[in-house]
């Protein structure tokens, strides 16, 4: 814990007066507005580092997955869909019949039936054959 200098302490200044007075922490009655900002200021650069870092991380682990209209993909299999643990976990193939802009894709079986809704990249991976 810090010690604060206080008016009574500097009373008897002879034991005080080797003490460099800089390195004495003041008192939080005593500290000034620029002193609280800067720690504030330092605190959001710190916590500002750390969501850089986070979305550095984040972003390093990521797999942008782009298809074109006409690519054979594999979609992950629903929970209902799986029997037991041995499983396969994605179903297909399926061919991308409509790209829109925000990585959702229409999809449609090689027999030519459209299925039903949109799918998000996150859950297609490309089909190699």
């Amino acid at each position: 814990m810090g010690h604060c200098l206080t008016s009574n302490m500097r009373q008897g200044a002879d034991e005080w007066s080797d003490v460099d007075h800089q390195d004495v922490p003041m008192c939080p009655q005593q500290q000034s507005k620029a002193d609280v900002t800067s720690s504030i200021g330092d605190s959001n650069n710190r916590t500002e580092a750390l969501k850089r870092r986070v979305e550095y991380k984040y972003n390093s682990n990521l797999r942008p997955r782009q298809f074109q209209v006409a690519d054979l993909v594999m979609r992950k299999a629903h929970t209902y869909q799986l029997d037991n643990k041995l499983s396969p976990k994605w179903t297909g193939p399926f061919r991308v019949t409509e790209a829109f802009g925000n990585r959702a894709y229409m999809l449609e079986t090689l027999e030519g039936d459209a299925i039903p809704r949109t799918w998000n990249a996150t859950h297609l991976k490309f089909y190699f054959s």
